[in-house]
């Protein structure tokens, strides 16, 4: 019997083959009269309305998680929709942005709306600077904003990091930082656990948020039910087996349909 990551390697070889081989337009058509039964969403980053895709990351899955056009995600969604909420009514055109572990959804919208774009992260390639969040090499008040997403939960000391986030932001700049949501309160493991394609430290709950007020002036946060259901920004996904031998300190959590945070934090 094959295994939960050989099923999701297997079904992302499909869907490489399927992205090369035929046109965008003819693929969405063909997945939205494939599962036209399904509730439709719209998608804030991209405009698309129909159904999105589920997400094989973990066991189980992750139903309507996906946008089928440009790729975005459930905390994409969210992390644009609470940005542009954040920066409303502000010219951002003259100021500058650091954008660390990039992903492209994001990564697009800054560098349209940003005068300055840096990016920076300590492994991937093709990033403006290699650095460690806890230790970087940027001089006091560099950047008028900085982005992390999912990446404090890989960091021994966290509350280290933010505090260079903090130290490298001009006065009167902006921090979004957003992490997963998968503990009803905050768990330290300990030591990097969960083989699940990245080794954690810790499962951040609601309360984890409470580190980022002890650095920062204010600490806004934005979850998932402050913004309209129809963009689907909801995580749909079994917890109540966990903790599992590749998840062994999460803790369950009842239901199937969990909320996303993201915090913006002023300096």
């Amino acid at each position: 019997m094959r295994s939960w990551l050989e099923d999701s390697l297997l079904h992302r070889a499909g869907s490489f083959l399927l992205r090369t081989l035929i046109p965008k337009p003819v693929r969405l058509a063909f997945f939205k009269a494939r599962h036209a039964e399904e509730p439709a969403f719209v998608c804030p980053l991209c405009g698309y309305e129909g159904p999105f895709r589920s997400y094989h990351n973990l066991p189980g899955g992750r139903r309507y998680a996906r946008c089928p056009d440009c790729g975005a995600f459930e905390r994409h969604r969210l992390m644009y929709l609470a940005y542009r909420d954040a920066t409303q009514g502000r010219d951002l055109s003259a100021l500058s942005v650091i954008h660390f572990a990039p992903e492209p959804y994001m990564g697009r919208i800054l560098q349209q709306d940003f005068g300055a774009y840096t990016t920076a992260d300590l492994y991937m390639d093709n990033v403006d600077h290699k650095a460690d969040l806890a230790d970087l090499p940027f001089p006091d008040a560099s950047f008028d904003a900085v982005m992390v997403a999912h990446v404090l939960v890989l960091i021994e000391d966290d509350r280290q990091a933010l505090r260079e986030v903090h130290r490298i932001l001009r006065p009167g700049g902006l921090a979004f930082l957003a992490e997963p949501m998968i503990a009803p309160a905050t768990v330290e493991y300990g030591s990097a656990q969960e083989n699940t394609g990245g080794y954690l430290l810790r499962a951040p709950g609601p309360d984890y948020y409470d580190r980022h007020r002890d650095i920062f002036a204010r600490v806004e946060t934005y979850q998932t039910s402050d913004f309209p259901e129809h963009h689907q920004l909801y995580v749909y996904e079994d917890r109540t087996p966990w903790p599992t031998p590749e998840m062994p300190k999460r803790p369950p959590m009842p239901g199937e349909r969990h909320i996303d945070m993201m915090a913006v934090c002023y300096k």
